[in-house]
Protein backbone atom coordinates (compact mmCIF):
# COMPACT_ATOMS: atom_id res chain seq x y z
CA UNK A 1 0.00 0.00 0.00
CA UNK A 2 1.53 3.25 -0.71
CA UNK A 3 0.37 6.53 1.27
CA UNK A 4 0.55 10.52 0.37
CA UNK A 5 4.29 11.73 0.00
CA UNK A 6 5.40 13.10 3.14
CA UNK A 7 8.01 15.77 3.79
CA UNK A 8 10.69 15.74 6.02
CA UNK A 9 11.64 18.73 7.59
CA UNK A 10 15.62 18.84 8.45
CA UNK A 11 16.86 21.33 11.15
CA UNK A 12 16.25 25.43 11.35
CA UNK A 13 13.90 25.85 8.23
CA UNK A 14 11.79 28.22 7.19
CA UNK A 15 9.06 25.61 7.15
CA UNK A 16 9.71 26.00 11.24
CA UNK A 17 6.64 27.49 12.81
CA UNK A 18 7.39 30.45 15.75
CA UNK A 19 4.71 31.35 18.28
CA UNK A 20 4.58 33.93 20.81
CA UNK A 21 4.33 32.56 24.15
CA UNK A 22 0.84 32.83 25.63
CA UNK A 23 2.38 34.84 28.59
CA UNK A 24 3.59 37.73 26.89
CA UNK A 25 2.77 40.63 28.54
CA UNK A 26 2.19 43.41 25.65
CA UNK A 27 0.95 46.26 28.20
CA UNK A 28 2.14 47.62 31.98
CA UNK A 29 1.71 50.16 34.37
CA UNK A 30 4.31 51.72 36.07
CA UNK A 31 4.06 54.69 38.70
CA UNK A 32 6.29 58.21 38.25
CA UNK A 33 9.81 57.52 39.72
CA UNK A 34 9.45 54.13 40.00
CA UNK A 35 12.59 51.94 38.81
CA UNK A 36 13.81 52.06 35.80
CA UNK A 37 15.75 48.52 36.11
CA UNK A 38 14.71 45.04 34.86
CA UNK A 39 10.74 46.69 34.79
CA UNK A 40 10.00 44.15 31.86
CA UNK A 41 10.86 40.23 31.60
CA UNK A 42 10.69 39.12 28.07
CA UNK A 43 8.59 35.30 27.73
CA UNK A 44 10.44 34.21 24.46
CA UNK A 45 8.47 32.80 21.66
CA UNK A 46 8.14 28.85 21.16
CA UNK A 47 8.58 26.70 18.22
CA UNK A 48 7.11 23.51 16.44
CA UNK A 49 11.32 21.99 16.87
CA UNK A 50 12.34 22.10 19.93
CA UNK A 51 16.25 21.40 18.67
CA UNK A 52 16.33 24.73 17.15
CA UNK A 53 16.96 27.13 20.12
CA UNK A 54 16.90 30.96 19.92
CA UNK A 55 20.01 32.90 19.67
CA UNK A 56 19.39 36.28 20.79
CA UNK A 57 16.99 38.49 21.55
CA UNK A 58 17.18 42.65 20.37
CA UNK A 59 14.58 45.33 21.15
CA UNK A 60 13.07 47.09 18.00
CA UNK A 61 11.09 50.04 17.09
CA UNK A 62 11.46 51.75 20.10
CA UNK A 63 8.93 54.94 20.79
CA UNK A 64 8.57 56.88 23.49
CA UNK A 65 5.14 59.17 23.81
CA UNK A 66 4.97 57.36 20.15
CA UNK A 67 8.02 59.47 18.57
CA UNK A 68 11.16 56.73 17.40
CA UNK A 69 13.31 57.24 20.48
CA UNK A 70 15.86 53.79 20.41
CA UNK A 71 17.21 54.35 23.15
CA UNK A 72 13.86 54.17 25.41
CA UNK A 73 14.23 50.45 26.17
CA UNK A 74 16.90 48.61 26.29
CA UNK A 75 18.36 45.34 27.18
CA UNK A 76 19.02 45.57 30.84
CA UNK A 77 22.44 46.39 31.75
CA UNK A 78 22.24 43.55 34.08
CA UNK A 79 22.23 40.75 31.60
CA UNK A 80 25.30 38.69 31.68
CA UNK A 81 24.95 36.34 28.94
CA UNK A 82 22.53 36.53 25.98
CA UNK A 83 19.72 36.02 25.42
CA UNK A 84 18.49 39.09 27.98
CA UNK A 85 15.30 38.36 29.00
CA UNK A 86 15.26 42.00 31.25
CA UNK A 87 14.36 45.27 29.70
CA UNK A 88 15.81 48.47 31.24
CA UNK A 89 13.96 51.54 30.48
CA UNK A 90 15.39 55.49 30.14
CA UNK A 91 13.14 57.31 32.41
CA UNK A 92 9.88 57.24 34.62
CA UNK A 93 10.41 60.46 36.03
CA UNK A 94 7.32 61.77 33.98
CA UNK A 95 3.72 60.56 32.25
CA UNK A 96 4.88 58.95 28.98
CA UNK A 97 4.55 55.62 27.30
CA UNK A 98 7.43 53.09 25.70
CA UNK A 99 6.68 51.03 23.24
CA UNK A 100 8.48 48.45 21.65
CA UNK A 101 9.18 44.88 20.05
CA UNK A 102 10.82 41.98 20.37
CA UNK A 103 12.89 40.13 17.93
CA UNK A 104 13.77 36.59 18.23
CA UNK A 105 16.61 35.27 16.56
CA UNK A 106 17.13 31.75 15.86
CA UNK A 107 19.13 30.00 14.05
CA UNK A 108 19.41 30.08 10.24
CA UNK A 109 18.43 33.61 10.25
CA UNK A 110 14.71 32.51 11.10
CA UNK A 111 13.47 35.80 13.32
CA UNK A 112 10.01 36.03 15.25
CA UNK A 113 8.69 39.93 16.10
CA UNK A 114 6.56 40.00 18.59
CA UNK A 115 3.29 41.88 19.25
CA UNK A 116 4.18 45.64 20.24
CA UNK A 117 4.68 45.66 24.15
CA UNK A 118 3.57 49.13 25.77
CA UNK A 119 4.81 50.44 29.33
CA UNK A 120 2.50 53.07 30.39
CA UNK A 121 4.02 55.48 33.10
CA UNK A 122 1.16 57.22 35.43
CA UNK A 123 0.49 58.37 38.58
CA UNK A 124 -1.72 55.77 39.57
CA UNK A 125 1.33 53.18 40.97
CA UNK A 126 3.44 56.66 42.21
CA UNK A 127 3.83 57.62 45.86
CA UNK A 128 4.90 60.60 45.06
Amino acid sequence: MITGLKKLAVGCTASMIMTQHTDFVVSMSLGIGDSTDGVYSIVLPTSDRSYCTLQSTQIIDTLYNDVAQPGAAIASASCSSPPCLSVDIFSTAQISTIKFKVESTFPNSLVHVSDQVTISIDCSNSDN
